[in-house]
C-alpha cells in the first residue's frame, strides 16, 4: 500500500473521532461537512432547538460573535485558507458552553501530470540495465486523498516510491504539494515497444468529487545483442540451412556472416552431407560477436545388400552389406524375429530369409537377404513302418531336406490303388482301400546334384495276409482219371511289367508258364508257380490240382443182413464204396425214401477217417449210419450215395441200389374211440369199440365179469350194465391193454309231449300218428362245458315191454366270463432293486379271454404273452375279457432292498477272519507242543520218553534231543 493512501485514511479517522466528541451538543450543522476548492465560496447553517443565552461561529475566516438566535449561517465568499477550522457554539442556560466542529476540506487538483525516465529522452534503454521511470504531479491538496497508479501497457503496476518534493517532505500538511512517483525498471528485449503511463486520482467522497488525470504515454525501446542462439555444435538435417538452425537476434538488427575455411558461406544454402565441418559466425549490431561452431549434417542410414546369396555348406562366405549414415548407424541381423550373428561358415540351418536393419537417431532402413545354402539330401524322415487296416487309406510321406530341392523316386509293388504325388519338396504315396497286394517294402530315393539317400520301410495290412500277385488259370483244376490232359497257365496279376523280376514253375526246367497234368498218375501232384516281385520279394502260389476217380461200385446193406426191425430198435446200415479217389473229398449221403437222412464221412479199411488220409490215389472205403425207425415209417427204402466234393457242376456221384426195411411194432389201442369212462343209461345198451394199430396186425380180446350181460362181435363189445371191461391187443412184438369203466346214469328228466296245437298229448283223442314235441329247461355251469344231450321217445303201451327211439347227441358249450387266477397273482408283490419280477396274469373263461395290462406309461416294463416284467414299484392292473364279460385285478409292486449280497459278503469276510485266527493259533500251538529238534547221532531204543519219534503206532525211531549248539539258525 502507498504512503499517500495510508495518510488519507488516518486523517479521515481523526475527523470522525472529532465529530463524535460533540455528538451530545444539541446543535445541527447543515451540511455537517464541506469540500471546497481553494478560492471558492462556502455556506454552512447552524441550528439549535434548545433555549440558550446565545450562539455563534468561531472561524479563522468569517467568524460570527454571540447572537441570541436559533439559526445562524457561516458564509465565506472566497475561501483561501488551507488550514481553516470552524465550529458553531451555544451558551446553555443551565450548563457550560457546547460546540460542534465543521469538517472542512480545501482542495486543489492539477490539470495534467508528466512522465519521464532516467534514460535517453527518446525512451531508448539497454537490455539489463536499471532505469527509473518517474511521474511528476504538481500542486495538489489534500495529498492524503491522492492515489497514484502506474500502467505498463494496459496492466496496472505498483510504484516503489512516492516522494513529496515541495514543500520539503511535508507529509501531513493540508497545503498544496508537488509529488514525484518513481517506478524502477530493468528492461528485457521483450519490453521493447512497451508503453508506460501514470495516473493521479483524488477521491473526496462521500461529500466531495472524484478527480482523475493521466500522463501521456512513455514508449520504451530496448536495444540488445547480437544474441547468437545456437551452441558450439549444430546438428541439422540435409536440405536444412544454417540460418534455420541458428537464430541470431538483436536490436538494432545485426548483420551476420558465416565463414568456412575462411571462405564466406551463404547461410541460406541447403546443407548437404559434404558441407559438414567447422564454421565461424560473425554478427555485428549493438555490439559485435564472433563464434566458432561445429556443424554436423544428419542423414538416415543407407543400406545396400544383395537380395539373394548362394553359399556352399561348410565353405566360408563373402556376403557383405554396406551402410552409410550420420550418426553412424547400428546394424542388426534378424532371422525368424531373433537377433543373430552371421557365422563365417554357413550350414544348412543358416539358410533362410534375413532381415538387416540399419538405424540411427534420424531413421532406420532394412533390407532382406535370402541366403541359400546348397547341401546334399539329409536323412529321410517322416517315413516309418506302418500298419493299415484292410480297406482303409494310408499315406506314406517321404521328405528330405536338401538344396537344391531333392527329386524323389519310389521302389515298390505298383498297383492301381496307389497314387504318387510330389509337392512342396515332399513325395507322397497314398494307398486307397488297402489290399493284401499293398503289403511289402517301400523304398524312397531322394537325389540332387550334391548326392543321394534312400530309406526302406514295410507296410502291413491288418486283416489281410500277404498276397502273392500270381494268377493260375484254371485254378482249381479238377480232372477225371484217364481224361484228356489240360494245361494250367501262371501269370502275374499286375499289368505293370516292371513289377515282375522273374517267374517260373518249380521242378520245370523250361520257362514255359503252362503246366500240363498226367491224368494217369498225377494223384498227389501240387504244382507251384514262383516269382520275384519289386517290393514283395519272392513268393509262390500253388495250383489246386485234383485228379479224381468215381467209384467202381456202391452198395448198401443191414449189417446183420436183416430186412426188418422192431420199432424203436436201433440198427446199423453200411455203405461200401470201391476204388474211389480222392477219398478226402468224399461225402456219403444217406436217403430214407426220398428224403436225405444224414450226411457222413467215410472210413478207410484201416478205420482211419477219409478226411485225415494223405492218400490221393484210389482206395476202398465204407460208411455206416445208425437208424431208429418208428411205426409211421412202415416199409422204409434206404440208399446211399457217394459224392465227390470237387467244385464241379454237377458233382460226381454214384448211388447204391435200394434197401427195403420193414418196421415191426406192438399194438396201440385207439383211446379216442374207447375212453376210460363210458356212461350207459339205465335200460339202454352201449357199444364199446376196441381198435388197435400194430405190425403184424394185432388180435383183440375182451376181459370182463362172466356174469355181465354182453355181446361180442368182431372186437366190439355191447354192454348194458355197469362194470370194468378190459381190452387187450397183441401181436408177435407185444401187447397193449386198456381198461374201460362203464357207469350207469339216470335220465335228466321225463316230460310229457305236446301236439302242434299245444294240447297235451295225454288229453288228445287222436289215435293215428301225429307230430309231437317236448321241452325242458336246463341250467349249466362252467364245469358242464361240452355236455352231451339226447332225448328218447318212450312209447308206453301198457305191456311189459316199452318201445323207445333215441335222438342223436347234442353237444352244448358253456360260455362264461373270465375269472383271474389270484393264486399266481397276489395283491402285493415285492421287487428287489436291480432285479426284475414277472407278473403272471392267467384267467379261466370261455371263449378264451384276452389279457391286458394297465400301468403308468413312464414305468419300465416288458410285456410278453400276457406276462408283465416289472423293474420298479407301482400299481399294475390286469384285465381279462371275452365276449361274455371281463374281470380286473390290481397288483401293487413294492420296492425292497436286497441285502443278501451284503450278508453273504459279511459272512464270507467273517469266515476268512476266523479261519486266519484259527490257523495262526494252531501254528503257535503246534510249534510249542508238537515240534521237536532231533539228531540221529547215538540213537537208542527206549520207551516214550521224548527222545523217540512216534508216528501213529509205527516203529519207534530213537533220537537224541539237540543241544542249542547243534541247532541251525
Amino acid at each position: 500500500m502507498s504512503q499517500s493512501r495510508l495518510f488519507v485514511q488516518l486523517s479521515v479517522g481523526l475527523v470522525l473521532i472529532a465529530a463524535g466528541v460533540g455528538a451530545s451538543c444539541p446543535i445541527e450543522l447543515s451540511p455537517s461537512s464541506v469540500v471546497v476548492r481553494y478560492g471558492d465560496p462556502v455556506l454552512v447553517n447552524c441550528t439549535t432547538t434548545v433555549s440558550h443565552d446565545g450562539m455563534g461561529w468561531e472561524a479563522s475566516q468569517g467568524g460570527i460573535g454571540n447572537m441570541e438566535v436559533d439559526h445562524l449561517a457561516w458564509k465565506v465568499e472566497n475561501l483561501t485558507e488551507w488550514d481553516i477550522s470552524a465550529f458553531c457554539f451555544i451558551n446553555r442556560k443551565d450548563s457550560d458552553q457546547c460546540m460542534k466542529d465543521l469538517n472542512i476540506v480545501v482542495y486543489t487538483f492539477p490539470e495534467k501530470i508528466k512522465i519521464n525516465s532516467t534514460g535517453e529522452s527518446n525512451g531508448m534503454m539497454v537490455e539489463g540495465e536499471e532505469y527509473n521511470i518517474t511521474c511528476e504531479i504538481p500542486k495538489i491538496a489534500p495529498v492524503q486523498n491522492l492515489t497514484v497508479k502506474w500502467y505498463k501497457r494496459d496492466r496496472i503496476i505498483e510504484p516503489d516510491i512516492l516522494e513529496i518534493i515541495e514543500p520539503n517532505h511535508l507529509k501531513n500538511t493540508k497545503q498544496p504539494v508537488k509529488l514525484l512517483s518513481t517506478f524502477p525498471f530493468t528492461p528485457t528485449r521483450k519490453d521493447s515497444g512497451t508503453r508506460f503511463r501514470c495516473e493521479a486520482q483524488m477521491d473526496l467522497s462521500p461529500v466531495g468529487p472524484h478527480f482523475n488525470v493521466s500522463s501521456q504515454e512513455f514508449s520504451v525501446t530496448v536495444v540488445f545483442g547480437p544474441d547468437v542462439q545456437c551452441s558450439n555444435l549444430i546438428e541439422l538435417m540435409e536440405n536444412e540451412s544454417l540460418e534455420e538452425n541458428c537464430n541470431i537476434t538483436g536490436n538494432p538488427t545485426p548483420s551476420v556472416k558465416w565463414l568456412k575455411d575462411e571462405q564466406l558461406f551463404n547461410s541460406t544454402t541447403p546443407m548437404r552431407r559434404e558441407n559438414a565441418g567447422m564454421y565461424t559466425l560473425e554478427a555485428n549490431g549493438w555490439s559485435s560477436v564472433q563464434k566458432n561452431i561445429q556443424v554436423h549434417v544428419l542423414y538416415g542410414p543407407e543400406l545396400n545388400c544383395p537380395s539373394i546369396y548362394i553359399a556352399e555348406e561348410h565353405t566360408p562366405h563373402n556376403l557383405t552389406c554396406t551402410v552409410e549414415g550420420f550418426p553412424e548407424p547400428d546394424t542388426v541381423w534378424y532371422k525368424d524375429d531373433e537377433v543373430v550373428e552371421l557365422p563365417k561358415t554357413l550350414l544348412r540351418d543358416d539358410a533362410g530369409h534375413y532381415l538387416i536393419t540399419a538405424s540411427n537417431n534420424q531413421s532406420n532402413v532394412n533390407a532382406t537377404v535370402e541366403i541359400i545354402v546348397h547341401y546334399q539330401p539329409s536323412e529321410i524322415f517322416e517315413l516309418q513302418d506302418i500298419q493299415v487296416h484292410l480297406g482303409s487309406t494310408v499315406e506314406l510321406k517321404c521328405s528330405s531336406s536338401g538344396n537344391p530341392r531333392p527329386t524323389y523316386s519310389w521302389n515298390y509293388y505298383q498297383t492301381d490303388n496307389v497314387m504318387e504325388e510330389n509337392e512342396d519338396g515332399v513325395s507322397r504315396l497314398e494307398i486307397h482301400s488297402a489290399t493284401a497286394y499293398n503289403m511289402g517294402s517301400y523304398t524312397c530315393h531322394a537325389r540332387n546334384n550334391k548326392g543321394s539317400i534312400s530309406k526302406t520301410i514295410r507296410v502291413t495290412v491288418i486283416g489281410a495276409e500277404q498276397e502273392c500277385p500270381l494268377e493260375i488259370t484254371p485254378n482249381p483244376m479238377v480232372l477225371e482219371y484217364r481224361s484228356r490232359a489240360q494245361g494250367a497257365t501262371c501269370r502275374s496279376t499286375s499289368t505293370i511289367s516292371t513289377n515282375v523280376q522273374r517267374m517260373y514253375w518249380e521242378g520245370e526246367e523250361s520257362d514255359n508258364m503252362t503246366w500240363f497234368a498226367n491224368t494217369n498218375e498225377d494223384w498227389g501232384m501240387t504244382p507251384v508257380c514262383t516269382a520275384s516281385f519289386r517290393g514283395i520279394g519272392k513268393c509262390n502260389k500253388s495250383l489246386n490240382f485234383t485228379l479224381y476217380k468215381k467209384p467202381d461200385s456202391v452198395s448198401i446193406y443191414h449189417v446183420d443182413r436183416l430186412s426188418y426191425v422192431e420199432e424203436g430198435e436201433q440198427f446199423q446200415l453200411r455203405c461200401d464204396i470201391v476204388s474211389v479217389a480222392p477219398a478226402q473229398n468224399l461225402t456219403v449221403l444217406w436217403y430214407k425214401n426220398q428224403d436225405i437222412l444224414e450226411e457222413t464221412d467215410c472210413q478207410l479199411e484201416n478205420n482211419k477217417t477219409c478226411k485225415l488220409s494223405d492218400v490221393r490215389s484210389p482206395v476202398n472205403v465204407s460208411a455206416t449210419i445208425n437208424v431208429n425207425l418208428q411205426r409211421k415209417d412202415g416199409e422204409a427204402e434206404f440208399r446211399c450215395e457217394a459224392r465227390l466234393n470237387l467244385r464241379l457242376n454237377p458233382l460226381p456221384t454214384t448211388t447204391s441200389s435200394t434197401l427195403k426195411i420193414t418196421v415191426l411194432y406192438k399194438p396201440k389201442i385207439n383211446t379216442t374211440k374207447l375212453p376210460k369212462e363210458i356212461p350207459v343209461f339205465r335200460g339202454y345198451s352201449e357199444e364199446l369199440v376196441c381198435e388197435a394199430d400194430g405190425n403184424p396186425i394185432p388180435k383183440i380180446q375182451w376181459h370182463y365179469n362172466p356174469e355181465s350181460h354182453v355181446n361180442v362181435s368182431k372186437g366190439k363189445l355191447t354192454v348194458s350194465e355197469p362194470g370194468i371191461y378190459n381190452c387187450t391187443a397183441s401181436n408177435d412184438v407185444g401187447s397193449a391193454s386198456h381198461v374201460v369203466e362203464v357207469i350207469l346214469k339216470d335220465k335228466l328228466g321225463k316230460t310229457h309231449c305236446q301236439l302242434e296245437n299245444n294240447k297235451t298229448c295225454k288229453f288228445s283223442d287222436v289215435r293215428p300218428p301225429v307230430n309231437v314235441s317236448a321241452t325242458i329247461n336246463v341250467s349249466l355251469q362252467r364245469n358242464n362245458s361240452g355236455a352231451e344231450f339226447r332225448c328218447e321217445a318212450l312209447l308206453d303201451t301198457g305191456s311189459n315191454t316199452h318201445q323207445n327211439t333215441t335222438s342223436s347227441t347234442l353237444n352244448i358249450t358253456v360260455l362264461y366270463k373270465p375269472k383271474i387266477n389270484t393264486t399266481k397273482l397276489p395283491k402285493e408283490i415285492p421287487v428287489f432293486r436291480g432285479y426284475p419280477e414277472e407278473l403272471v396274469c392267467e384267467a379261466d373263461g370261455n371263449p378264451i379271454p384276452k389279457i391286458k395290462w394297465d400301468y403308468n406309461p413312464e414305468s419300465h416294463v416288458n410285456v410278453s404273452k400276457g406276462n408283465l416284467t416289472v423293474y420298479g414299484p407301482g400299481i399294475y392292473n390286469c384285465t381279462a375279457s371275452n365276449d361274455v364279460g371281463s374281470a380286473s385285478y390290481e397288483v401293487k409292486v413294492i420296492l425292497k432292498e436286497d441285502y443278501l449280497p451284503l450278508i453273504a459278503g459279511f459272512v464270507a469276510v467273517t469266515v476268512v477272519a476266523i479261519s486266519t485266527i484259527f490257523v495262526f493259533i494252531y501254528s503257535i500251538y503246534y510249534k510249542n507242543t508238537k515240534m521237536r529238534r532231533y539228531s540221529l547221532k547215538n540213537p537208542k531204543f527206549s520207551a516214550h520218553n521224548g527222545n523217540v519219534a512216534h508216528s501213529n503206532g509205527d516203529l519207534q525211531f530213537p533220537m537224541t534231543r539237540l543241544s542249542k549248539q547243534y541247532i541251525c539258525a
